[in-house]
């Protein structure tokens, strides 16, 4: 939601979101501040500054229903009081439920991690790449026409997640995802490649990403360029890690140091890297689409 119109008052209202697409700020027309609050990670209203209007859609971009107070994700509704979905998951990823069990959870929200996950549909949860990729495609895309930016960046931040999911690029074992094969098992070059990638591999997807028109092309090469920050110092150890982190949460009495590669508190400054060479890189592609399609 970009901006509304209300018959009644003759006037447009326009939307300033967070990371997550939830509302912030409401002005009118004339500028004025017409709505002003700010919502806890799982949807509740933790403060409300300015209350003259009543936008139709608050957290996470939703619309929400005015005599429930219920959100409509598209393929369920929400309630932000009981950080739950009303109807069961109609997507039940088996193979990736197989080593996260809360995804069998089927009302829970954003896998009971909102800080981490959104929920984009309400049928699954989008990792960090996507959102971190959306909202960096939209703030350099902010002077193309909003309908265009916005389908330019769910096209670049879906194929930045999706690496994630293909069992091409994966880096998981998926079950059922190839035909013939009951389980198929990802490569260590397929693993290094696209989630731990050494400075050869950054500096040949930082090519990809600074020249290919393609945003699916850049989209994928968006992900390497990120795990590379996010994945910072991990390298082909990654395995041991990840069991090391397991071991570390389940018996914290150990004082094990956990390595997590997915927590991007374990290097913070890598992470925020990771989102500065994001937002660069997003830059960069608009003036190459704009040249491209402007000046030809």
């Amino acid at each position: 939601m970009v901006a509304e119109y209300q018959p009644a008052t003759g006037k447009y209202y326009y939307y300033t979101t967070d990371q997550v697409n939830s509302t912030r700020v409401v002005t009118d027309d004339e500028g004025n501040v017409v709505y002003s609050a700010v919502h806890d990670p799982h949807g509740g209203v933790q403060q409300t500054w300015v209350n003259t209007f009543n936008p139709g859609w608050k957290f996470s971009g939703k619309e929400q229903d005015a005599e429930s107070g219920l959100y409509y994700f598209g393929a369920r509704y929400y309630d932000s009081t009981l950080y739950r979905f009303l109807s069961p998951d109609p997507v039940i990823p088996a193979d990736r439920a197989l080593y996260n069990p809360q995804r069998w959870n089927l009302y829970g929200y954003c896998l009971n991690d909102p800080i981490n996950n959104i929920e984009i549909s309400g049928k699954w949860t989008e990792k960090a790449h996507r959102n971190m990729t959306y909202r960096a495609m939209l703030i350099a895309f902010s002077d193309w026409p909003p309908p265009v930016a916005k389908a330019l960046a769910d096209i670049v931040a879906t194929a930045c997640a999706y690496v994630d999911v293909d069992p091409t690029t994966r880096s998981t074992p998926c079950v059922g995802c190839i035909e013939g094969e009951i389980i198929h098992w990802p490569s260590e070059e397929q693993i290094l490649d696209w989630h731990f990638p050494d400075n050869a591999r950054l500096i040949e997807m930082i090519n990809v990403a600074e020249t290919t028109l393609d945003p699916y092309e850049f989209g994928k090469a968006l992900h390497v360029i990120q795990d590379f920050f996010a994945h910072f110092n991990y390298g082909s150890n990654h395995v041991g890690d990840t069991v090391l982190s397991i071991i570390a949460k389940i018996f914290p009495e150990l004082g094990l140091k956990c390595y997590d590669p997915d927590d991007p508190w374990a290097h913070s400054d890598m992470a925020l890297d990771a989102l500065r060479i994001t937002l660069d890189l997003c830059i960069q592609y608009e003036r190459r689409l704009s040249e491209y399609f402007f000046c030809n």
